[in-house]
């Protein structure tokens, strides 16, 4: 014989499939829905944070899971924070503080790239475009010709 799901074990399996539909959720304890806010993604989460303040998910264990799994470290400080700052945080706060710090190293890293490959082909011959020095060049500001 096969055991027939409960109510709620339906419920949150129709939940887990759906959850861009997850709105306000009113006093649902949130241990009760931890199995769908896992299966949620940052942007998901982030949504449910907003459409229900009493929830309190910023410090719940859940976005520790979306931090370890998108980061792939332990909740140890960056070298720019000190320790007692980090454990100030909420989950919430470091996952956004990584996220943040991450888009800005990988902007400073394709600024860097740019740079690298203008002063490389400067007064070169590319794809047969004459790529003239960078002080008769004129860019459009993002260094593009």
């Amino acid at each position: 014989w096969m055991e027939v799901p409960s109510l709620q074990e339906l419920c949150l399996e129709c939940l887990r499939e759906n959850v861009d539909l997850l709105g306000e959720v009113g006093d649902v304890p949130v241990t009760l829905l931890r199995v769908v806010l896992e299966q949620a993604t940052p942007k998901q989460l982030q949504i449910l944070q907003a459409l229900n303040p009493k929830m309190d998910l910023e410090n719940h264990d859940v976005w520790r899971i979306h931090y370890e799994r998108e980061f792939h470290r332990e909740p140890t400080p960056p070298s720019s924070v000190t320790e007692k700052a980090w454990k100030a945080l909420s989950w919430y706060e470091r996952y956004k503080y990584m996220e943040e710090d991450r888009e800005r190293r990988l902007q400073r890293a394709g600024e860097r790239l740019r740079e690298q490959y203008r002063k490389a082909n400067d007064g070169w011959v590319v794809c047969g475009i004459s790529l003239f020095s960078s002080s008769s060049t004129q860019t459009n500001g993002n260094g593009e010709l």
